[in-house]
């Protein structure tokens, strides 16, 4: 019987500045099963110094395959949250 796999999984959204005040939560959120792999960590926020931050820390905790920040979700809690729009913005 042959497993169907995807071919990458991608994480709950994240929210960077979360990971820089109290990562805890966070990154049980982003655990993942290493037979999971590739694996992609996504991110949002608002903040380019917290995005940095998170990086360093996810970098260390999780060790995904990739990170993915992401500029353009159309979610309306992230809208109404102020996330994204502020790099939406021209």
């Amino acid at each position: 019987m042959q497993k169907i796999r995807a071919d990458v999984v991608y994480s709950e959204m994240a929210s960077a500045t979360a990971l820089v005040y109290n990562p805890k939560k966070t990154l049980e959120l982003l655990k993942f099963n290493k037979k999971e792999r590739p694996y992609v960590v996504q991110l949002f926020g608002n903040n380019p110094e917290h995005f940095a931050k998170a990086v360093k820390i996810i970098t260390k905790e999780i060790k995904p395959d990739g990170i993915d920040i992401n500029f353009g979700c159309p979610v309306k809690k992230l809208l109404t949250l102020d996330t994204v729009q502020p790099f939406l913005k021209i």
